[in-house]
């Protein structure tokens, strides 16, 4: 019977064109079953044999599996290792992820043996790609990296290449799509030199993906259409469907909804096989597309023959994407609770995986329901928690480019690193050609002593020009580096404003003028007054941040020079109070201005002005309602003092030494959750150095109570005219 099982599976094996190229491997494993008296190497051709056989026959590679089991009774560790790597990834293909997560770290917890290292780097490879599909990214990072690590060390190229793929994946998931190219441009020449088309197919369709995410790139159709090629002209592939897939997916993306239907059919005829995932992806875009072309019936029909099948999917952002979508066609049809049941499923999902772009999704959605039920309050309510994730996904998007710039720019390093390193060696060798031409010359010297002397003179003259000349170099390129880190971080906090901070406050801005123009019947006056007072509030702030961000980009470019003239300093002060005063009155504060009547100064009036502008702002801000600002000055022999204080909530003792650096990230919100960049106290600075100043900030810090507050105090010196 055991005779039989095996010959019957061996028939199928060979009957299946994909398999022909392992026949001879096949063969010699089946041999060692049947014919074999060392019951170690009949187990471990067990292994073999089933790790060959999966996906594709997983029930009779299970039948294996179990036959071998008895090794873990046995005193050899590699046969544990690959027992547990086969059943992992068996566990793997039945949606047993903690089954099999268990497995390989079963793996992994062996004792240290060079024989079994390169089934630990099996271990972690696919340890870390399941746990990179389950969203654990860091861990999956982390195993991926030490998968590595072994293979570099053993020199496995395969091995290299399967986790470079991997890698790949992972950074496209973490949205850094640069990097995750770049593995997967890797991962390309190795697959076409070693003629392996399936999984160049799904590099090809992985590229396709990350193409489609980066900005200024070119059309990612061309990868899938070489993938297509490759299936259709190697038998035995057939993964037509996840291409289709894919392609639908993308034109879906760019709503292009007749190409999304068209594609996405194909990609149903050729799925019959296909994964539950896939095939729920495939109908969700069919669905999404005839639900946007406002075919309902049809919509409906695609997105419920998904949802039949959801069962067997157990990825939460597939699921995701249909519970949302039958949550927009029940909305756009009328059946509001039924939309509302789905789009609650959506959110539920969405939020066990802390997808913040679907949860964003699920609130817009949640909010459009609620304004077709007449229910505005909560409409605005969902569509404010809406826009706080809009703002959360941008923060994301900031800091994973930032994160992704950092591993280019340590890439970047190890390259500069490695040409330096070259340089040093051709000084080197320069040296040392110099060194040997000088022993020659020391020969010479006992029959040309004379000639010698001056030779040496000159020689030992040449060289420290040319260490005088390497130094100055060298002193220069260190010069540059601290100008290019400085440029580097004016860049970055110029970018980060722009891309958040300043577009943050006008997608605010917009979102609030559409509730007005869209539902200013439906609300009261007390509700519009409400959001006109924010909107009001909003465009004070983005104004302020505009004029700082300007004055700051003027600045960096050199356009601004202290032009001193002499003015009333007091008279000064009223005006910047004048200017403050709506600000300050919004929170009731009381201004004292205590500079003397008479005092004069000689500097530059303007920036002066907005040296107090921005200081008195910053008190404001972190003053509570009826607090106290005051501007007043001491004058001591040659230089006048000018101090802005408040009684307000002071700055924390640990962030004082950071309010005017560039690189520093002190973004407190104000008593009243006022926004702010930290730019205004940057600016100050720079306009006090230019004056020829200094500043100083003293503080009391506290949460709840008007306190001490805090002193910024400004010394300039005093200039006759």
């Amino acid at each position: 019977m055991k005779f039989f099982r095996l010959f019957h599976l061996l028939s199928i094996l060979f009957l299946t064109p994909s398999l022909h190229a392992q026949s001879s491997y096949i063969d010699s494993l089946s041999r060692i079953i049947i014919q074999g008296q060392n019951e170690t190497e009949i187990n471990r051709a067990k292994l073999l044999l089933a790790e060959s056989m999966m996906p594709k026959f997983i029930d009779s590679a299970s039948v294996f599996i179990t036959e071998a089991q008895v090794v873990l009774h046995q005193n050899d560790n590699l046969n544990k290792a690959l027992y547990y790597n086969v059943k992992g990834v068996r566990e793997w293909f039945s949606n047993r992820y903690d089954s099999a997560t268990v497995c390989f770290r079963n793996t992994l917890s062996l004792e240290n043996d060079p024989e079994i290292k390169p089934k630990k780097a099996q271990a972690a490879n696919n340890l870390g790609a399941l746990l990179n599909m389950q969203g654990a990214y860091d861990s999956a990072k982390k195993y991926l990296e030490y998968s590595l690590q072994i293979d570099e060390e053993l020199g496995n190229q395969r091995g290299i290449t399967k986790t470079y793929y991997d890698l790949g994946v992972l950074h496209s998931r973490l949205d850094m799509y640069e990097i995750s190219m770049g593995y997967y441009l890797k991962v390309l020449d190795y697959q076409i030199a070693k003629h392996d088309t399936l999984r160049l197919i799904h590099t090809l369709n992985a590229l396709g993906i990350v193409q489609s995410k980066l900005s200024n790139s070119s059309n990612p159709i061309q990868y899938y259409l070489q993938a297509i090629a490759l299936d259709k002209q190697y038998k035995g592939i057939d993964i037509l469907g996840n291409t289709y897939s894919n392609i639908a997916g993308f034109y879906n993306s760019h709503n292009q909804y007749d190409s999304t239907i068209y594609f996405g059919k194909l990609g149903l005829e050729n799925s019959a096989n296909g994964p539950a995932s896939q095939l729920v992806t495939l109908y969700t875009n069919i669905g999404t597309a005839y639900s946007n072309k406002k075919q309902y019936t049809l919509a409906f029909d695609y997105l419920h023959k998904a949802k039949a099948l959801l069962a067997d999917v157990k990825l939460p952002i597939v699921r995701t994407a249909l519970m949302l979508t039958l949550g927009g066609a029940h909305s756009a049809t009328g059946s509001l609770d039924s939309a509302e049941y789905y789009i609650t499923q959506a959110m539920e999902l969405a939020r066990s995986v802390n997808s913040l772009s679907w949860l964003k999704n699920s609130h817009f959605a949640m909010a459009k329901n609620d304004s077709l039920r007449g229910n505005f309050k909560q409409a605005l309510a969902n569509f404010q928690i809406a826009s706080k994730f809009q703002d959360s996904i941008l923060n994301q998007g900031n800091l994973s480019r930032i994160s992704e710039l950092e591993v280019i720019y340590k890439t970047d390093k190890k390259d500069t690193e490695n040409r330096v390193l070259r340089k040093q060696n051709e000084l080197n060798n320069k040296i040392i050609s110099i060194q040997n031409w000088l022993i020659m010359l020391s020969f010479a010297a006992i029959l040309f002593f004379i000639l010698f002397l001056v030779t040496q003179y000159r020689s030992n003259k040449k060289l420290l020009r040319k260490n005088k000349e390497i130094m100055e170099q060298k002193a220069e390129i260190d010069l540059q580096n601290i100008k290019l880190t400085e440029l580097n971080q004016t860049k970055d906090k110029f970018f980060s404003i722009i891309s958040h901070d300043l577009r943050g406050p006008f997608n605010a801005l917009m979102s609030l003028l559409n509730i007005i123009v869209d539902d200013y019947t439906s609300l009261t006056e007390e509700e519009k007054l409400s959001i006109l007072k924010s909107i009001r509030k909003n465009s004070e702030n983005t104004y302020n941040l505009l004029i700082n961000l300007l004055d700051w980009s003027r600045a960096q470019r050199g356009l601004i020079h202290n032009n001193p003239e002499m003015f009333n300093l007091s008279l000064l002060v009223d005006e910047v109070f004048e200017i403050l005063s709506s600000r300050a009155s919004q929170k009731d504060h009381e201004l004292h201005n205590e500079i003397p009547e008479d005092t004069s100064l000689y500097t530059d009036r303007h920036l002066m002005s907005s040296i107090l502008i921005n200081l008195i702002n910053n008190s404001i801000k972190f003053t509570p309602n009826k607090g106290t600002i005051r501007v007043s000055s001491r004058l001591s022999d040659d230089r006048l003092t000018i101090c802005v204080s408040d009684n307000g909530i002071g700055i924390p003792g640990n962030k004082l030494d950071y309010l005017f650096r560039l690189d520093s990230d002190i973004n407190r919100p104000g008593t009243e959750n006022e926004l702010g960049t930290g730019l205004g106290l940057i600016l100050v600075k720079e306009f006090v150095d230019l004056i020829g100043g200094t500043i100083t900030v003293s503080s009391n810090y506290t949460k709840h109570e008007l306190a001490q507050g805090s002193v910024f105090c400004i010394t300039v010196p005093i200039k006759s005219e």
